[in-house]
């Protein structure tokens, strides 16, 4: 079940005002993902070919990586227009079991399926923690919101080889 851990409060304006200035673009060209623009930081993945993308190193990611997911290396900002969520997914297998992201905007989480379904509101500055591994994603915004998630790929599989074989 998902779980606010804490919000980011007075934190906020430093961290929207980064968000703003990341290099965005559409990396992820599935369905899921559809209009949305993102950023990897640490390891990303393209789940598709598959394989490890370098991403950027940043000391605000890392300093609120290692504070909500201390063994984080993969992270990802998520820029979402008015209108656009997240479809539900299950992560790949190469990700850990927890995630966590910091919803900068209003949002509606949705994790499970059918009568498991949890709906949590996020607010600005929220931080989420969840299961990889269930069903998960974000309603469409009402406005335009970004999201920045956390999670750690597996030491088995930041071998790229690893990936290939999965």
């Amino acid at each position: 079940m998902p779980e606010i851990i804490d919000n980011l409060g007075d934190r906020l304006p430093r961290l929207r005002a980064w968000a703003e200035a990341q290099p965005l673009a559409v990396l992820i060209d599935v369905p899921i993902a559809a209009g949305r623009r993102e950023c990897w930081y640490g390891l990303g993945i393209d789940t598709a070919e598959p394989e490890l993308i370098p991403g950027l190193d940043d000391s605000l990611v890392q300093e609120l990586g290692l504070r909500y997911l201390p063994r984080w290396n993969s992270g990802l900002l998520v820029e979402c227009d008015a209108g656009v969520g997240i479809e539900q997914h299950v992560d790949p297998a190469c990700f850990d079991e927890w995630g966590v992201t910091v919803s900068l905007g209003e949002a509606r989480w949705i994790e499970g399926r059918g009568a498991d379904v949890t709906t949590t509101a996020l607010h600005d500055g929220d931080v989420l923690r969840f299961r990889t591994a269930s069903a998960h994603g974000m309603e469409p915004a009402s406005h335009p919101q970004y999201s920045l998630l956390f999670r750690t790929i597996l030491p088995h599989y930041t071998n790229s080889s690893a990936l290939a074989r999965r």
